[in-house]
């Protein structure tokens, strides 16, 4: 059997192929999530979303339009509306 120009042309997952699974797959959703909600935060930072909402309030400081709060330790805070959201930069 032969290939035509345009099979050769494709790559191979894009002609129907299955994407082979990685065992890590899960991890590395979460490893690359950016912001994540007070929480999934809160559970990540082992405290309750309540403290961690009033730390932010805490911490909270206005840079130009935005509303940021540094929580130290590689946390930061990002008010978005009337809810925040949380970077964690790995250690």
């Amino acid at each position: 059997m032969s290939r035509t120009a345009l099979d050769t042309a494709l790559p191979v997952h894009s002609v129907g192929a299955a994407r082979p699974q990685k065992d890590s797959d899960s991890l590395d959703i979460q490893a690359s999530r950016r912001f994540f909600t007070v929480e999934d935060a809160a559970v990540r930072l082992s405290m309750t979303p309540t403290a961690l909402r009033a730390r932010c309030r805490r911490h909270a400081r206005r840079i130009g339009r935005e509303v940021v709060a540094c929580l130290g330790a590689g946390v930061t805070a990002y008010k978005l509306g009337a809810s925040w959201r949380l970077r964690i930069d790995p250690p």
